[in-house]
């Protein structure tokens, strides 16, 4: 993880948009269906709502703040903190990152939630990297890493390839993951963000 939280560029710019990420037959270790509606503000104050995320059957909030710098290297790093409802009810440490330069970009979440309650079971971890490269204007390609560990089961590390289309303000990515002792799954996504600069 690179952190880069010198010489941070003003902010400026208004953040606003949703993520929908379908699992197909992938057990119980997720819902089928995984979503994300999420605001950044002109001077980088940032909220997310999740469901699904944590844990099946889970909703959670966090706010945080927003670090970035666009140049020939941009960056945006985002720590945030917040709290969980549901079947995962606990608090919850998170950091969101970007990195990109021309064509290639670098994306990362991580999440952490501890339940309130003492079990051997004490929460929920969960990473997220991938690494693109646009081939055209509207299709990126590139390798993603998922590591995961919940009350609902042992950690897991899955490799994986990615596909994404671009249209617009919308990004549909396809994920084609091999999880060792079975066959391999797919993830399908819907992405939309606003962007535009405050005054």
């Amino acid at each position: 993880m690179i952190l880069l939280f010198v010489n941070c560029g003003a902010q400026g710019q208004i953040r606003k948009g949703f993520e929908a990420y379908y699992y197909p037959g992938n057990g119980a270790v997720f819902s089928s269906l995984s979503t994300k509606l999420y605001y950044q503000t002109s001077q980088g104050w940032y909220t997310e709502f999740r469901y699904n995320y944590e844990q099946e059957g889970t909703a959670a909030c966090s706010v945080g703040k927003t670090f970035s710098k666009e140049n020939d290297i941009s960056y945006s790093i985002t720590p945030e903190v917040g709290i969980s409802g549901g079947k995962l009810q606990g608090t919850s440490l998170g950091l969101n990152s970007t990195l990109s330069r021309g064509r290639l970009s670098f994306n990362s979440s991580l999440l952490y939630a501890p339940r309130f309650e003492r079990s051997k079971s004490n929460g929920s971890f969960f990473s997220w990297s991938e690494l693109n490269g646009r081939i055209t204007k509207h299709l990126c390609a590139g390798v993603t890493i998922e590591l995961l560990s919940s009350p609902c089961t042992t950690m897991s590390l899955d490799a994986g390839g990615q596909l994404e289309v671009l249209y617009k303000d919308w990004t549909f990515p396809l994920y084609v993951f091999d999880r060792r002792g079975t066959e391999p799954f797919l993830v399908a996504g819907a992405c939309y963000e606003w962007k535009y600069r405050h005054g």
